[in-house]
Parts: C-alpha cells; structure tokens; sequence
C-alpha cells in the first residue's frame, strides 16, 4: 500500500505542475490576442483629420506591470486563496503636430474634438478620457516653398492614456 501511495503522490504532483502550464499557457494566449494594435491606431488617426493641422511625430509608451501570484495558505484569519499571477498594461500615446491655419493655435481645440468623436478612440479611450493638450509653443514662422517669410504656425502636444488593463 505504502509503494503504491509513493506513486499516486507523485501522479497528483504531475497532474498540479500540468494544470499550472497550462494556466500560464493560457494566460499567454489572452495577452497576446488582446494586445494593442499599432495598425488599428494609424488607421483611426488616418481618418481623424483636420485642415492645417500636420502631425509630425507619433509616440506609444507601452509599459507593464508584473504582479507574482500568491500561494494559498493558512493564517490566523482563515484560509488566503490563491491568486494567480497578473501583468498590468499602461499605454499613453503621444501626438506631435504644427497647426498652420490662418490663427495659429485654432485648429488644436477643433483636432482634440475630431479625436474625440472618432469611433476608434471613442471605444479605446472612453468618453472622458480623450487627448489632453500637454503642450503648445508660441506662433512661429517657418519656412514654406514659395514664400521666403514662411507661415506662422504652433506646435503642440496632445497626449491620449488608455485605461489600464490588468489581466
């Protein structure tokens, strides 16, 4: 009884390790089929356009956050279940652009508003959470073909944070 005891905990040993791959196999899957999509992203910002306004530079920050799984176990309180390990995503996205129109520095406010009403970053970003104007120099001239003056326009930086997801 004792040989085949022997045998049976390690078969239960086997059968635990197979069930946490598995675990951890699946939760792979999950983060890589519910990633962020630049291509998805581009597209949106290729059909939320608004005259004189040019982006120059598009930046994601993409960060996460790893969280170890905590064993069950027995305390003074009760039993603490087990809590599987989980990874939490930040991404902010950072748009670049020049508003040349003829008051430079207009466009900004209608460009936020063209964002918001997109369906990608409607769905993406929430109702209330649409790009936020983190910065906007002073009218400067730059210089145009044709014209040796150049034509005034802004830079500014809208920035976009998308809920955090955990999983």
């Amino acid at each position: 009884m004792n040989s085949r005891n022997k045998e049976f905990q390690q078969v239960l040993g086997d059968q635990k390790k197979t069930e946490e791959i598995w675990q951890k196999l699946a939760a792979l899957n999950h983060l890589t089929t519910n990633r962020f999509l630049q291509a998805t992203l581009l597209n949106a910002l290729q059909q939320a356009t608004a005259d004189d306004v040019q982006l120059i530079r598009i930046k994601t920050d993409q960060s996460y956050a790893y969280k170890e799984e905590t064993k069950a176990r027995t305390n003074a309180n009760g039993v603490m279940p087990y809590k599987p390990a989980t990874v939490t995503e930040r991404i902010v996205l950072s748009l670049d652009g020049t508003d040349s129109s003829a008051n430079p520095g207009d466009q900004v406010n209608s460009f936020k508003q063209i964002l918001g009403t997109n369906s990608y970053f409607r769905e993406a970003l929430g109702r209330t959470n649409v790009a936020n104007l983190k910065s906007m120099s002073q009218p400067q001239l730059l210089p145009t073909a044709g014209s040796p003056a150049g034509k005034a326009s802004v830079q500014f930086t809208l920035e976009c944070r998308y809920p955090e997801k955990t999983r």
